[in-house]
């Protein structure tokens, strides 16, 4: 068994050991790098607070919460985010750190799949397949190098956890093990809400074991899962969802159920030829007719495997109600704002797909198909090389975002994804006028773009604009976020400092009021207003806003310093020096976020 774990370990490390040294990519940014939870790890309590966990839009848009918050999220998860401050704790705002943490993770998870299978049907060498299968699938690149998406490494991690400690409860002298089962399947809960489901796997472990009769003789356990279930439902819906989340969905059965047999056909043939695995949104995966065909006798063929269920061999039917146990509930249970369809959803159900597939590779090497000696070594052997080159190969597109964004519009030419995720990419760097060409086109394209990118590409524009000088054409692009999101109190305050690079001083400081009515105590706003009376020449207004800004806890963010940089070359140093020694203290706070 020991030689078994190490080769698991060393696998899995050479399927993703290239994708440890990139960059932070897509909700990283969001999640962890600018989230004020992760970088201090001395607000551990902010893991209770339901004003630290606002979704992305509400952190970008609405600048709501105190200094603590911003986890990011749109779901309260809170065992992911303390492992982002333990992260941090150890190696700072180190992406390879976080990447590396991912892949380790994914490791122990093919680790405890192996145990887990060989607890329940006692064949090393079926076990050690499956988890090979598991750990070298392309498929999980997108949850291991984006460390944001590492609540489904961990709900996974726990999820399988707690199946091993269920396994034992049932034994003789294993007294904790129904406790630590049930603590494994709370802390799955609190790393993504799906696991949820936990105990009809448990039930399923139960029944392969003993059939209806260990059913019966387990009810405590399953009584103490349902306390646990309704104990995070009470707090994931009730105490701690933020007041703006994007995750309006929650528990509306059935929205995507007639595209369910279509995704899982999608999902299946990516499963099997996981060639150049990118991610998949619903305007780039357009309906199908013929997969959803494929789709729905896939899910006749596992109708008659429950109701012949004896017929079927045990470890394949685990693999297959695995897959399906977790992929219905992506499909149709949890979802957000969209329909979910991205690799990262298949990681959960991955494991039942890895089991299953390894069955039938496991009657070869046993020698119980009819195959000579030497292709019952090699067509187990030749699969999971398969799935290694493709895997390493894959490393590649996920480096950074340039290459994800190119690998993107290479594969799906035209895709308002790989235009939106450019354009955002090359504003980032400075690439000003190659981001508005990509956005201005996204704009006239045909494709209807949901609300909330939408928004992304009307601010990301403005600043475009106020950095080329088309300070017209940003008031424009912010107006048009407002209409959509009038409350949006960060937008306000970007409208102000565009208002006063056009010399609408009147008009920006009614904005900043507007944004500071909406976001109260803000460090920015107060900068921004000293700068707009900086501007009009009133030196002592300007002296009473920054010396609120020195009494403020925070100032300026990433997010909306584009036009502070414009407006103090704007101001001039002749007015600073109405404020002795202001000029370089104003530079310091906003180059080196030094106090005042």
């Amino acid at each position: 068994m020991g030689r078994h774990i190490i080769l698991i370990i060393i696998f899995a490390l050479l399927a993703f050991a290239s994708a440890v040294p990139g960059d932070f990519i897509l909700d990283d940014y969001i999640v962890i790098v600018n989230n004020r939870i992760v970088a201090s790890p001395g607000r551990i309590g902010s893991l209770f607070d339901k004003e630290a966990y606002l979704s992305g839009a509400d952190k970008v848009l609405f600048d709501r919460g105190s200094a603590e918050f911003g986890s990011g999220e749109a779901t309260y998860r809170p065992v992911a985010t303390l492992s982002y401050m333990l992260n941090h704790a150890l190696c700072g705002s180190n992406s390879v750190c976080f990447r590396l943490t991912n892949v380790l993770i994914h490791a122990a998870n093919g680790v405890l799949l192996y145990l887990l299978l060989l607890a329940l049907f006692g064949i090393p060498v079926f076990s050690l397949l499956s988890a090979l299968i598991f750990v070298v699938h392309p498929l999980s690149v997108e949850v291991l190098c984006c460390s944001a998406f590492r609540p489904n490494l961990l709900a996974l991690f726990f999820s399988l956890s707690s199946l091993i400690f269920h396994l034992r409860s049932g034994k003789k002298g294993k007294a904790g093990a129904p406790a630590a089962a049930v603590a494994g399947y709370f802390l799955a809960m609190f790393s993504k809400e799906t696991a949820l489901f936990l105990p009809a796997a448990a039930a399923f472990c139960d029944f392969l074991q003993g059939g209806r009769r260990r059913l019966f003789e387990r009810l405590r356990v399953y009584a103490f899962y349902a306390v646990a279930a309704v104990l995070f439902l009470i707090i994931y819906l009730f105490l701690m969802p933020p007041q703006q989340a994007v995750m309006q969905g929650t528990l509306r059965v059935g929205n995507n159920l007639f595209r369910m047999f279509d995704i899982t056909a999608f999902y299946l043939k990516d499963l099997l030829v996981p060639v150049d695995p990118l991610f998949i949104f619903p305007f780039q995966l357009k309906y199908s007719l013929p997969r959803a065909v494929c789709g729905a006798f896939i899910y006749a063929g596992l109708l008659c495997a429950l109701v012949r269920f004896r017929r079927v061999p045990p470890p394949f039917l685990f693999g297959l109600l695995w897959f399906f146990l977790w992929l219905f509930p992506m499909n149709n249970f949890l979802y957000a704002f969209r329909v979910p369809v991205a690799y990262r959803y298949l990681y959960l159900p991955l494991a039942g797909f890895a089991t299953a597939a390894a069955y039938p590779l496991w009657l070869l090497w046993s020698g119980r198909a009819a195959l000579g000696n030497k292709l019952r070594y090699v067509l187990p052997g030749a699969f999971i090389a398969y799935l290694l080159v493709l895997a390493v190969f894959s490393n590649i597109n996920w480096k950074n975002e340039t290459n994800l964004y190119l690998s993107l519009e290479r594969k799906y030419p035209g895709s308002p994804f790989s235009q939106l995720g450019m354009g955002t990419v090359l504003t980032r760097y400075g690439r000003f006028a190659e981001a508005k060409v990509k956005l201005e086109e996204l704009l006239r394209s045909s494709w209807k773009l949901h609300k909330n990118d939408l928004s992304v590409v009307y601010r990301t524009l403005s600043i475009i604009y106020l950095r080329l000088g088309e300070y017209g054409k940003a008031e424009e692009m912010y107006l048009k976020t407002l209409e959509m999101f009038p409350a949006a109190g960060a937008v306000w305050g970007e409208l102000g400092g565009c208002y006063a690079l056009q010399g609408k001083y009147d008009l920006a400081l009614e904005s900043l009021d507007r944004a500071q009515e909406l976001s109260p105590g803000r460090g920015t706003l107060y900068f921004k207003k000293g700068m707009v009376y900086l501007l009009e020449k009133d030196v002592k207004k300007a002296g009473d806003q920054f010396a609120l800004l020195r009494s403020s806890s925070e100032g300026p963010e990433d997010l909306a310093e584009t036009e502070y940089y414009l407006l103090l070359d704007k101001a001039g140093k002749s007015v600073y020096n109405s404020l002795p020694g202001a000029e370089s203290k104003l530079l310091g706070f906003i180059w080196k976020g030094e106090d005042l």
